[in-house]
């Protein structure tokens, strides 16, 4: 386990990337802390975190999109201020590929 400090700072640079995959995490946390961690010990710690609400949404972050990759099943969830519409028009604008699919 790490000292408080240190798993404080990876906490901050966790929430300020927190739309990052859990491979880019740990590339980020070696890069910044020279941390060596495991997928897993990353997952692990963010479960914990996210059940005690510290990357959870911000109150100015109405809308979450949750993005599924077909190919890996890997699921990003991202929160942002933009209402819906704006994110799938951007979305929408990206290219030929783009789909809205509402459920």
């Amino acid at each position: 386990m790490l000292p408080t400090a240190r798993r404080v700072q990876a906490l901050a640079i966790a929430q300020a990337n927190r739309h990052a995959s859990l491979s880019e995490l740990k590339a980020i946390l070696a890069d910044e802390m020279g941390l060596k961690i495991s997928r897993s010990a990353i997952h692990r710690n963010l479960r914990k975190t996210d059940a005690s609400g510290q990357t959870m949404a911000r109150p100015d972050e109405s809308t979450i999109v949750t993005i599924v990759a077909r190919s890996t099943g890997e699921v990003r969830v991202v929160k942002t201020t933009l209402p819906g519409a704006v994110v799938e028009e951007l979305i929408l604008q990206s290219g030929p590929a783009a789909e809205f699919h509402p459920l």
